[in-house]
């Protein structure tokens, strides 16, 4: 694994009075454009812990490889003044608060018609947490066409996800979103969301991180579609044992098979930051930092 790190140009902006923090969620680059969206969140009441997910709030973009930004909010005027409209507070909720851009590897190559997806956590249920690591739903969405600096900010250009139709080929995709519906639910079991397409597999891994365990809980699901069916690879109680933002780069993935009929073994590197108590991080290489941890899946035959 060898990583090139360059100096990136620095962007500041608020969210105040309105929020106390903004994040970065979805990232991606594309066509020679280097996109960070960025979302709100707020700790009210005052010191209990970051529990209340604000709205996505935009997307800066850069056109020289992240040396200078160009954002389109830099303050909001007002508590919704995100890209889709939606408000976080203790009343209402938000279904795109801090989504993560869909990995179809390099330049979003294997991405369908070029379109950006991205997946996000939610928690429509009342009585129930929705923070930057809480939910019980995931949601998705799309790009109606390939991005560019000057729509990808465009809420009239994305569609979300509305359900199926008569096959697991076939979603249905709205303008609206009040129509969006998730794309499956778990009571207080989903959190940071991200998936990664492996066309070896012709399959998508995506990983939750959520509270559980001695800290926090990450799974893993595999799908043909990003909108399901799902099937559980595994479920790590305790990872990190507070890792979050795990992911896994397709560009750091390969198939590795002795003969054709042998299903193979995936090897990938994992990435995520943690909080690790003193002396108790799992994986070893746990910590309060950027991670990368190599992982091998052992390959089942697929049906057809």
């Amino acid at each position: 694994l060898t990583l090139t790190l360059v100096k990136v140009g620095r962007y500041t902006a608020g969210v105040s009075p309105y929020y106390k923090g903004r994040y970065s969620s979805a990232n991606i680059f594309v066509g020679g454009v280097w996109y960070q969206g960025t979302y709100a969140l707020d700790d009210h009441p005052p010191n209990v812990g970051w529990v209340i997910l604000g709205g996505f709030i935009s997307f800066r973009y850069s056109l020289d490889q992240g040396d200078t930004w160009t954002e389109p909010r830099p303050t909001l005027r007002a508590a919704n003044d995100t890209m889709f409209g939606e408000q976080g507070d203790e009343v209402h909720k938000v279904k795109f608060g801090a989504p993560h851009v869909v990995d179809f590897g390099s330049d979003n190559e294997h991405a369908p018609g070029g379109s950006i997806y991205m997946l996000s956590h939610a928690s429509m249920r009342r009585g129930l947490t929705e923070g930057w690591i809480n939910g019980d739903s995931v949601y998705l969405t799309r790009t109606r066409q390939a991005p560019s600096a000057g729509t990808i900010n465009d809420p009239r250009r994305w569609l979300f996800f509305a359900g199926m139709g008569r096959s697991d080929d076939d979603p249905v995709w709205s303008s609206s979103l009040s129509a969006a519906v998730p794309v499956f639910e778990w009571q207080q079991q989903t959190g940071v969301t991200t998936s990664v397409f492996v066309p070896a597999l012709s399959r998508f891994l995506t990983i939750v991180t959520c509270p559980g365990g001695n800290g926090f809980a990450s799974y893993i699901l595999e799908s043909k579609h990003l909108w399901g069916p799902f099937k559980l690879v595994a479920y790590l109680a305790g990872f990190g044992p507070v890792a979050y933002e795990v992911t896994a780069p397709s560009n750091w993935m390969v198939v590795v098979r002795n003969n054709p009929a042998d299903p193979g073994i995936l090897f990938a590197w994992i990435s995520f930051s943690a909080w690790p108590k003193a002396g108790t991080a799992d994986p070893p290489s746990g910590d309060y930092l950027w991670v990368v941890q190599r992982a091998r899946f052992k390959l089942l035959k697929h049906p057809g």
